[in-house]
């Protein structure tokens, strides 16, 4: 079994963090749609009691009451959109997708060490890495994906796209940055901090894009031969043949492992 550094994921940190500070900034606005739903129900009651030149005052105070309460929840979701963004059911699917992956990934030998979730952080350049692995004979950085529908791309290009089909049937698309590309910033960023912290002879590093979900289609141009990966047994396949890959030179990585396993 792979050697796993347990950590709480900070996708899962912030999505908690996120969905408990909206529930609080929502809460007053929530009350004030709340009273006035409970006075209207009030006044429908007490209608037949009520002489007609008063009718409009009746609901007059409810319906200030919602307005208000709706007005305010809009201002609150507008003004938090960072929140409204680390909380939405994206970042839930990734989540998901992340941990699903970790879970397979265990199932790799203990000649891997695995360090899920890491920020890499050197002067000003950050890279947050989903997937950490440093084996015998090289280090594997894994962007993980867990997106559905289509994706379209073309390893060398910078935008991809994502068609998928809206909970009422209609077709949609959406444009998102090359994973590609983002994973070999990371592989960059990587061997510069590498190098920076005293590495002398920094060792092979390959980036990985990893479509976790069974399901997606992907119709990527590939010319270029870069690593792209779909489903877990394809996953644990490729290191499988990584480890046994005798063209690679086995790397002393002890080093280089506790200075990663020790970032926070």
């Amino acid at each position: 079994m792979a050697i796993i550094r347990e950590k709480d994921n900070s996708l899962v940190v912030d999505y908690h963090a996120a969905k408990d500070e909206l529930k609080r900034l929502v809460r007053k606005p929530l009350m004030y749609i709340g009273a006035g739903l409970g006075t209207g129900a009030m006044a429908v009651l007490l209608l037949s009691r009520i002489q007609p030149q008063f009718i409009v005052l009746l609901f007059l105070v409810p319906a200030v009451l919602i307005m208000f309460g709706v007005y305010r929840y809009s201002d609150v979701m507008n003004k938090n959109e960072h929140l409204v963004r680390k909380s939405s059911d994206i970042v839930l699917s990734g989540i998901q997708g992340e941990l699903n992956t970790l879970h397979i990934l265990r199932a790799l030998p203990d000649t891997f060490t695995i360090i899920p979730d890491i920020l890499i952080k050197n002067n000003d350049n950050t890279a947050q890495l989903d997937f950490l692995l440093i084996g015998e004979n090289g280090i594997w950085i894994v962007e993980n994906k867990n997106q559905n529908g289509t994706i379209r791309g073309d390893s060398e290009e910078k935008d991809w796209i994502q068609e998928k089909v809206g909970r009422d049937g209609t077709p949609y698309s959406k444009s998102f940055y090359s994973p590609v590309k983002q994973v070999s910033t990371h592989v960059f960023k990587l061997k510069q901090y590498l190098k920076d912290k005293g590495i002398a002879q920094v060792p092979w590093i390959e980036g990985v894009v990893f479509f976790s979900n069974e399901e997606v289609i992907l119709d990527i141009d590939n010319s270029k031969n870069k690593t792209i990966i779909q489903g877990h047994s394809a996953l644990i396949q490729y290191f499988e043949q990584q480890s046994q890959n005798k063209s690679q030179r086995n790397i002393d990585s002890s080093q280089i492992k506790e200075m990663l396993w020790n970032i926070s």
